[in-house]
């Protein structure tokens, strides 16, 4: 008789091989499985972990260095036969990983853009990030599945793969990729997170959030408080195009989103700090920021270094 991890590991080896199948379409199962306890998501991750780590001992030649487009990796004929044998298998081939091959730390590196900046960045294997001003974002040249955001604002369009889930790390929290577009934003008082397309994963091996298209989740920093919420798909990531989307949101969220966009410093009267806004706000062409001013009800000025919000 197995104990409860050989089982989950054998499970998750199942799952890995039949998701190699080019024809698999059981992903309502597979979805399932995973969330069914928290022991098939750390397993899947594990033998996933151990799987990619075979890849340098079995491609041809290595592959090319972060972030230049890496070549196809050519496995050998029995790859999925010796997954096959389950979790005995995959336990030899853990200690000879051990003994022979040289592991390759994370190598991360960051990538940064100014108040005002927008930029965006294709990652190998076709996902794209698009990167707000004032957002500090961590990638891993030796993989390029993952990402942290540690502050600042990104859009990510993930180009799914089941065997190996695109991750965006948020300090001690995790986001997983179940195909899909979504943003995430870090303010000074927590974390927002919004599906556009598909589905995402919050924290799969402790709260097990699944989040879907039109979902919102934000996430008061330093205290266990999280709000779901609900968006029009097609508004999540409007800032793109200058357009920021508000239901009944603090003042001080919306200056701050603007200050990330525009790259101006704007100060907001402490008077104004819990008034909130519901609307759409287009930041004009000329970013103008005067041109607000009846639409937040507040005097907006200029001032030496940037803008000041106060009451009317």
């Amino acid at each position: 008789m197995t104990d409860g991890r050989n089982t989950a590991d054998g499970e998750a080896l199942d799952w890995i091989v039949r998701l190699r199948d080019p024809d698999f379409d059981a992903w309502e199962s597979f979805e399932a499985w995973l969330l069914a306890h928290p022991a098939n998501a750390t397993a899947y991750h594990r033998q996933a972990d151990a799987e990619r780590r075979l890849d340098p001992l079995l491609a041809p030649s290595p592959a090319a260095p972060f972030p230049e487009a890496a070549p196809p990796v050519r496995r050998s004929p029995g790859f999925r036969s010796v997954l096959a044998y389950g979790t005995a298998a995959a336990a030899a081939v853990a200690a000879i990983l051990s003994v022979n091959a040289i592991w390759r730390a994370p190598d991360l590196y960051a990538v940064r853009t100014r108040p005002g900046e927008q930029r965006e960045l294709t990652l190998p294997g076709g996902t794209s990030v698009l990167l707000n001003g004032a957002t500090a974002l961590q990638l891993d040249r030796h993989n390029p599945r993952f990402a942290a955001l540690q502050s600042g604002e990104a859009l990510f369009t993930v180009r799914h793969d089941a065997s190996h889930p695109f991750t965006v790390e948020l300090g001690d929290d995790r986001v997983v990729d179940l195909g899909t577009r979504f943003d995430i934003v870090r303010r000074s008082d927590g974390t927002e997170v919004s599906v556009a397309e598909g589905a995402v994963l919050y924290n799969p091996q402790r709260e097990q959030v699944r989040l879907q298209a039109g979902d919102v989740l934000r996430i008061a920093d330093g205290r266990a408080v999280a709000i779901r919420g609900r968006a029009a798909p097609d508004q999540v990531g409007a800032w793109r195009g200058g357009r920021f989307i508000y239901d009944g949101d603090p003042l001080s969220r919306v200056t701050a989103d603007l200050a990330r966009y525009t790259g101006a410093r704007i100060d907001l009267d402490p008077a104004l700090e819990r008034q909130t806004f519901r609307g759409v706000i287009s930041v004009p062409g000329s970013r103008d920021l005067l041109l607000l001013g009846p639409l937040l009800n507040a005097r907006i000025r200029r001032t030496a270094d940037g803008w000041l919000i106060s009451p009317r």
